[in-house]
């Protein structure tokens, strides 16, 4: 049966109601911290295949010594809101509610960039990532579109990379997915009166695939949605300066096979000037 929840005063949330391009300073003490990065799992109400990427996401972080995990947008699978608005928020704050009995209680904190479909639940008059962070006390939201994550609290050159979900159709093409990529983010940068080479690299979700432009210093990770071709993540070690400056990454993309993560082949990324 569906949870009985309160539901809100009002269905609507307007967008100034919630932060689009939070900043989070990571406060992390050593020399190299690593990191998980998933995107697009497009949850509903599936539980079983919940379950299956939790568990999946979870059994790596916890062998591979993964300092914090990221999502990069769409953790849920909304699409534009149609019918009873009343019945529809019924459902999803069920739906998440149920979520978060299913997801692990674990260390290792879990961050979430909201994405466009995650947008369409705002509709509604909550917001579902804080709804979940406020189920599971390793669960962070990241906001909504961009983010940006910092190991340094003086935010200088090369300390801190970005991270970004689109709202803009997506083409499999390498060519045209990459120019729409550079496209919106610098206008991104343009509009907010931000340094474009500040950041040491900008990774994306909704795009549903790898890419790794050292050029550009933009990245797109993989779908883990069990309905997308080329399911994956990206495992992410980052060797830090004692200032918290970036030095170099170490990226492993990796593809699903048989309920696991397998590394492709290891990039030694630097940020070029």
């Amino acid at each position: 049966t569906t949870p009985k929840l309160e539901l809100p005063k009002r269905y609507k949330i307007s967008p100034q109601e919630v932060e689009t391009k939070r900043k989070f300073n990571l406060n992390f003490e050593g020399d190299t911290c690593e990191f998980l990065l998933v995107a697009d799992q497009h949850n509903v109400d599936d539980f079983a295949k919940l379950q299956r990427n939790m568990d999946i996401i979870y059994n790596f972080a916890t062998n591979n010594n993964i300092d914090y995990i990221f999502d990069l947008g769409d953790f849920f699978g909304a699409d534009r809101i149609s019918g009873n608005y009343f019945e529809e928020c019924q459902r999803w704050q069920g739906i998440i509610e149920e979520m978060g009995n299913r997801i692990p209680n674990c260390d290792i904190p879990y961050g979430i960039l909201g994405g466009n479909h995650d947008r369409y639940l705002l509709n509604l008059g909550f917001d579902p990532l804080q709804q979940l962070e406020m189920q599971k006390e390793n669960i962070f939201s990241l906001g909504y579109d961009h983010a940006t994550l910092t190991f340094s609290k003086y935010m200088i050159p090369y300390s801190f990379f970005m991270m970004h979900h689109d709202y803009f159709q997506h083409y499999e093409e390498d060519f045209y997915m990459m120019n729409t990529m550079l496209s919106n983010i610098e206008e991104y940068y343009k509009k907010n009166k931000l340094e474009r080479n500040a950041s040491y690299i900008d990774f994306f979700g909704h795009y549903h695939r790898s890419l790794l432009n050292p050029e550009f210093q933009i990245a797109s990770i993989p779908s883990l949605n069990v309905y997308h071709n080329r399911r994956g993540a990206w495992h992410v070690k980052v060797v830090l300066t004692p200032q918290g400056m970036i030095q170099y990454m170490i990226i492993n993309p990796m593809i699903l096979v048989q309920g696991r993560f397998e590394g492709i082949n290891e990039i030694i990324y630097r940020r070029t000037k």
